[in-house]
């Protein structure tokens, strides 16, 4: 479905839209380029806007400069092999106008079976950063084209994925170690084991990529029936904060790298 970028970014990213720079966080060298310039070229460039979010503020004045994650459709799909057509791959870019985050790309795959953002880091074209100076929307649009031309790497890793059956013992350690990064202060509210429960019937072989995608979809998405640290029934949540919700993707997506057979992998910095 093709949005309407301008209301998609009014309603969900607002602060893409701001014509301003947070006045004490930011200096005179800052160069404000609104977010929705670029989603402008990028659309231009033939990438398609999918889906926009914002962290939470308090204040109007906050909301106005906030971090925003906007995923964009690539203009083609460059080698996608047949077998993974519920995969979407996408450009994921990440501002802010109060001082606290450059622009930076990312590579991210959507996965239609469960709806849910996989971000999948790139190595040396996967984390791309660009500063608030000089030829900002130069700098995201050719970095934007060089990830989109990297996804067969990433299509390679992916069937790599597949076909790796896990033991128990390795599942049971993934999970684990899911588990701490998402509640590292403890104790957590749901034993490591409810994060191998497979919601529906085709993530249940065991494979390495399976297994990454169910344990990812209960972190981010959360939903999973546990107890918090009075004893009250309670549903795990989901991830909302863009800085977290990074963090414990790239987590998981390394380890999971880590398992496959050492050759040239594609890592997360």
């Amino acid at each position: 479905m093709i949005l309407n970028s301008e209301q998609t970014l009014k309603f969900n990213a607002p602060a893409a839209l701001s014509l301003t720079r947070h006045p004490v966080r930011t200096s005179s060298r800052y160069t404000l380029i609104p977010t929705a310039e670029v989603v402008h070229c990028l659309e231009q460039e033939g990438f398609e806007l999918m889906s926009a979010r914002q962290t939470r503020a308090r204040s109007s004045e906050a909301a106005a400069t906030a971090r925003h994650m906007l995923c964009f459709r690539l203009p083609q799909d460059i080698g996608r092999p047949s077998e993974l057509n519920d995969l979407i791959p996408q450009v994921v870019l990440v501002n802010s106008h109060d001082g606290t985050s450059a622009y930076w790309l990312r590579a991210g795959i959507f996965r239609l079976v469960c709806k849910n953002g996989l971000l999948t880091p790139l190595g040396d074209f996967g984390l791309i950063h660009v500063p608030h100076r000089g030829p900002v929307i130069e700098q995201v649009t050719s970095g934007a084209l060089a990830i989109a031309r990297s996804f067969a790497q990433v299509y390679e890793v992916i069937e790599r994925m597949q076909a790796m059956k896990l033991t128990p013992v390795q599942r049971e350690v993934f999970a684990d170690l899911a588990l701490r990064a998402r509640w590292p202060e403890g104790p957590a509210p749901i034993a490591g084991s409810r994060l191998l429960e497979a919601r529906r019937i085709q993530d249940t072989d065991g494979s390495l990529w399976v297994t990454y995608n169910t344990i990812q979809e209960h972190v981010i998405s959360g939903g999973l029936r546990g107890r918090n640290s009075n004893g009250r029934a309670m549903n795990t949540r989901g991830v909302r904060e863009i800085r977290r919700s990074v963090e414990l993707n790239s987590r998981l997506w390394n380890h999971a790298l880590s398992l496959l057979p050492a050759r040239s992998l594609i890592s997360c910095s």
